[in-house]
């Protein structure tokens, strides 16, 4: 992608087609979107907004996040989380030393994993009263 695009998405969606480090290959956005150029991957998510439906959140939410994530911020996932009005929601940040800290964990992707399961499991126990 170019400058231009970069500096539009903030780098959120620009990937290791860019001249400068990123969060994950970019054959990642374009297999998700079901495009064949990053450029169509950046148009195909350039209008996704959640803010059409995250009011209708009100599932156990689970929001892991990496804190050396270059793709999604920090801020951004902590808006997310707020604007979750579920009230069983969770955020865990990976930092290093207890998961991976880049995006999707990869980096170190295992304790995420257990996070996920034992927070699938809890949610799968019977309610006591």
């Amino acid at each position: 992608c170019s400058k231009k695009q970069y500096a539009k998405y903030k780098g959120k969606v620009c990937t290791s087609c860019c001249d400068w480090p990123a969060g994950a290959p970019k054959f990642q956005l374009m297999f998700i979107t079901g495009t064949d150029t990053m450029e169509a991957a950046i148009e195909a998510v350039s209008e996704f907004r959640i803010a059409g439906f995250v009011d209708k959140i009100v599932c156990p939410f689970l929001i892991m996040h990496g804190a050396e994530d270059r793709q999604v911020t920090m801020e951004d996932a902590d808006q997310m989380y707020a604007a979750i009005p579920s009230k069983d929601k969770e955020m865990v940040v990976f930092d290093g030393p207890n998961g991976g800290a880049a995006h999707t964990q990869f980096d170190n992707h295992l304790p995420a994993l257990q996070v996920c399961a034992d927070w699938i499991a809890a949610k799968l126990q019977p309610a006591t009263n």
